[in-house]
């Protein structure tokens, strides 16, 4: 790889995008390996690293990008277009760094002063931990599915409940490293095969309490301990409200793909039965005209809620909860644009669509695996949004 080590303290957004156009064709070239190990391949982890994209919102102390948010939507998709598990697994290494930045300096310095280019993933899924206080910590337990890219992590965050003394459940979030993580291989689907998204288990592991954080230090403004040591507005957004942007930039990605090697097909290609050029058909004009106004749909809702984000996290104060279903809604529906791109484009493929090698029927699979996930479930998202417009609360506690 042609990267200077030296360059790492100088990362930012068009960097790190020039890039991952130059590694384009590595991870396309890797996709069935991908498949076939059913994690990223350990090439492809080792170029990301270097490329440093993970660090896109690492801090600029510890020599990362620490971009505006709205370098998720343009870095993301170009990796997930090309491989949607890379892209997926790349997504989950990113806003888990970003996490990082809302703990505690010592939690900060823990993780990045021994390795400044780290992978962090993780599974924010609570009810699937327990945890209880001891002296100077945490006992921790809990077995956590979809452990997206956990192979190639260096730590990992994982949410887990724990009673307080008021005898309710408070949400936590804790920092382990991989090493004290078990993973059971049950990463067996129809698609995002190359995730490795296994189950991740925890027995009673020890964590000191600088490593933890709650749910409640997420919520945006100046909540987190982290916004006292990195004063950007990049750690004073709300977290989760921002977790549909996240996925759906893969989406987005995952989509473009699709639509692009179907254009590549279709140009010039013969209907058997006719005789006549496809790209002569009203029907494909019309769909991928379609295809392509939501996909740059897609991508301008992203940008927006980016962008206003960012803005109200400028101010130092979180945003409130309509701003934020709005961002959660919002960003979950640029899924559903992407997705119809791929629907359009599988309705066009005919036959020579239904085969496993066929760019098209695995980005169509990928794509049935990613709506799938909590972020980009429509229904959930939008009716909470929804609920906040009629002035009722959230039905998503965690924004």
């Amino acid at each position: 790889m042609p990267y200077s080590t030296n360059a790492v303290n100088k990362l930012d957004v068009d960097l790190l995008i020039s890039r991952a156009h130059e590694l384009t064709t590595n991870f396309n070239s890797r996709q069935k390996v991908a498949r076939d190990l059913r994690r990223l391949p350990t090439e492809t982890i080792d170029e990301m690293r270097l490329a440093g994209f993970q660090r896109l919102f690492q801090p600029k102390v510890f020599g990362g990008a620490e971009a505006h948010f709205s370098g998720f939507v343009k870095l993301v998709p170009i990796v997930a277009a090309a491989c949607s598990s890379t892209g997926w697994v790349l997504a989950q290494y990113i806003i888990h760094n970003h996490m990082i930045g809302y703990w505690p300096e010592k939690a900060q310095k823990e993780v990045w002063e021994s390795k400044p280019d780290a992978n962090v993933s993780g599974v924010l899924i609570p009810g699937c931990g327990n945890a209880e206080t001891v002296n100077g910590g945490y006992k921790l337990s809990g077995k956590w599915p979809f452990a997206s890219g956990c192979d190639g992590a260096d730590f990992l965050i994982f949410s887990a409940f724990c009673t307080n003394q008021k005898k309710s459940k408070e949400s936590l979030q804790f920092i382990v490293e991989k090493n004290s993580v078990e993973l059971f291989d049950n990463w067996h689907t129809i698609g995002l095969e190359g995730t490795g998204s296994k189950e991740a288990r925890i027995r009673n592991l020890f964590v000191p309490d600088h490593m933890v954080l709650s749910l409640e230090d997420t919520k945006g403004g100046e909540a987190s301990p982290g916004s006292k040591f990195n004063s950007g507005p990049l750690f004073r957004l709300g977290a989760y409200s921002m977790f549909s942007v996240v996925q759906s930039s893969t989406s987005l990605g995952i989509a473009t793909g699709v639509y692009e090697n179907f254009l590549k097909i279709v140009r010039g290609r013969i209907a058997k039965q006719s005789g006549k050029q496809v790209n002569e058909f009203g029907t494909t004009q019309v769909k991928l005209a379609e295809g392509a106004a939501c996909l740059h749909a897609a991508r301008l809702l992203l940008l927006d809620v980016c962008d206003e984000a960012m803005r109200i996290a400028a101010t130092g104060k979180p945003a409130d909860i309509e701003a934020k279903s709005k961002f959660r809604g919002s960003g979950t529906y640029s899924n559903v644009l992407a997705r119809r791109t791929v629907d359009l484009v599988w309705d066009l493929a005919g036959g020579h669509g239904i085969f496993d090698l066929n760019p098209i029927s695995q980005g169509f699979r990928d794509m049935k695996c990613a709506q799938n996930h909590i972020s980009q479930n429509w229904d959930a998202n939008g009716s909470s949004h929804g609920r906040v417009l009629l002035g009722l609360p959230p039905s998503d506690i965690a924004i």
